[in-house]
């Protein structure tokens, strides 16, 4: 009798240990590694920064390109062409002292210079036939040092050039050199200015 169910005992618990093995629920496998969280803002070190940003971007600090800000200080220039003139237009520094006028200060540097130093007060006016250029005062200087020059006041810009009048005319001449201040047009009289100053030293 045992001999007989045997078999079929043997056919059951294998049957019965199969259907458990299908049942068993399987395991999800443990998540790996992701990606590396992203820096805060502020944080990363300076090569990442720099490689988020194209090569030919300008750093924060840069100045912008191109930019049109004027000299601070005077250029020397060479007259070429016709200078400014001289004529009905100019007015003696006594006879500007009877009417408004305005104080210019500051100091004529000109290191090696051969000819007398001039200070010149240009103001552009229009006529008819477009600007001309006219020369308002002038005052010869006794040699490089400060200076002090009436100016009539105005609200118009004006340009002032010390002038290193070489062959002793008075006056501007072509070729000849001079120191040019004029604060990108607003260099305007209509108050005492201080610290104006001109070197006309050859370069």
């Amino acid at each position: 009798m045992p001999s007989a169910f045997a078999p079929r005992l043997l056919a059951f618990a294998l049957l019965l240990g199969s259907s458990l093995a299908l049942a068993q629920p399987t395991e999800a496998p443990e998540p790996g590694p992701g990606p590396p969280p992203a820096p805060a803002e502020g944080e990363g070190s300076s090569q990442q920064r720099t490689a988020d940003r194209p090569a030919d971007a300008p750093s924060a600090d840069a100045p912008p390109k191109g930019s049109n800000t004027p000299p601070k200080g005077s250029v020397v220039i060479t007259f070429q062409g016709e200078p400014p003139k001289m004529g009905e237009t100019v007015t003696p520094q006594a006879d500007i002292a009877t009417k408004e006028y305005v104080t210019f200060k500051g100091k004529a540097v000109c290191t090696g210079c051969n000819g007398d130093l001039i200070l010149l007060v240009e103001r552009k006016e229009v006529d008819p036939k477009g600007k001309l250029s006219s020369i308002v005062t002038s005052k010869r200087l006794e040699g490089p040092g400060a200076y002090e020059l009436l100016v009539p006041q105005d609200d118009e810009p004006i340009i002032l050039f010390l002038l290193v009048d070489a062959n002793r005319s008075g006056a501007p001449d072509r070729g000849e050199r001079a120191a040019m201040l004029e604060l990108g047009g607003k260099l305007i009289p209509a108050s005492d200015r201080s610290n104006l100053d001109l070197d006309a030293t050859g370069k």
